[in-house]
């Protein structure tokens, strides 16, 4: 069994609903999600780190019962640290992370 020393984290976010005709609905938020990961305890098989997260979406109402809905969330993460080694016969991992990514959805939601 791996310890992974993981510690307890928190996330955060807010978000904003805008409705500029009666059929469009815009939505946006941003979010903050602390890593359980450190810089003492990362590893190669989690390399974690706290990240920003940004999303926006719109939703159209094409009827009363069939919608449409576009979202984009963009991850972004800070540079982690790693300067460790997996037992101790292994050779030492040092280098930095870059981590991100970016979600792009579509969905129809009908009622009936």
């Amino acid at each position: 069994m791996l310890r992974e020393n993981w510690r307890n984290t928190w996330f955060g976010a807010v978000g904003a609903s805008f409705r500029p005709i009666g059929r469009l609905l815009l939505q946006a938020g941003v979010g903050y999600d602390l890593s359980p990961v450190t810089d003492g305890n990362r590893t190669t098989r989690v390399p974690d780190a706290d990240r920003f997260l940004l999303g926006c979406g719109a939703t159209y109402s094409l009827w009363d019962d069939l919608n449409l809905q576009l979202a984009v969330l963009q991850v972004l993460s800070g540079a982690a640290k790693i300067d460790n080694s997996a037992s101790p016969v292994a050779g030492t991992i040092r280098g930095t992370y870059h981590t991100g990514a970016t979600v792009v959805s579509f969905g129809v939601t009908a009622r009936f």
